[in-house]
């Protein structure tokens, strides 16, 4: 009796604390974005060409300086569409914020668009996990797309 009360208290602190753990990321988000890449040693003006660069390379169209949607998939539809039968858009929003003179955040955000292009009746919602590995995927590599800071003497501290 007690062997089999100890063996179920040993899986209930198993399974705790593979939940504690099993969820957590590396590489949290920095301000209040989905995900986040700090980039070194080159201009915003670079950061929002390769930035676009990637999204167009993964399939988003861009309708701002650093906004991109693209159609989502059925699955994508039947999953967050509701009711309706028109296709759900994603979009998502990258941001550059100026940490120093050397160092940017380059952040996204990604939203889920109903009645998509329809004037008064297009609604977002932002998604809080799903679409989060996308996301970072593509930070990553506009990040990698810049590659080592210029020659300059504005190298990475």
């Amino acid at each position: 009796m007690i062997r089999n009360i100890n063996l179920s208290a040993g899986w209930i602190f198993l399974v705790g604390l593979i939940f504690q753990t099993g969820c957590q990321t590396a590489d949290q988000a920095h301000s209040g974005h989905m995900a986040s890449v700090e980039i070194y040693g080159h201009t915003e003006a670079e950061i929002q060409k390769a930035a676009a660069a990637a999204f167009i390379e993964n399939g988003y169209y861009k309708i701002g300086d650093l906004t991109f949607e693209k159609k989502g998939s059925g699955w994508e539809t039947a999953n967050y569409g509701g009711w309706s039968a028109t296709t759900v858009w994603i979009r998502m929003r990258a941001e550059i914020t100026t940490v120093d003179s050397r160092k940017y955040t380059l952040g996204c955000n990604v939203f889920v668009v109903d009645a998509h292009g329809e004037a008064g009746m297009e609604t977002e919602r932002k998604f809080m996990f799903a679409k989060r590995s996308e996301c970072k995927k593509i930070l990553d590599e506009v990040k990698a797309a810049l590659g080592a800071p210029p020659a300059s003497g504005t190298g990475n501290p």
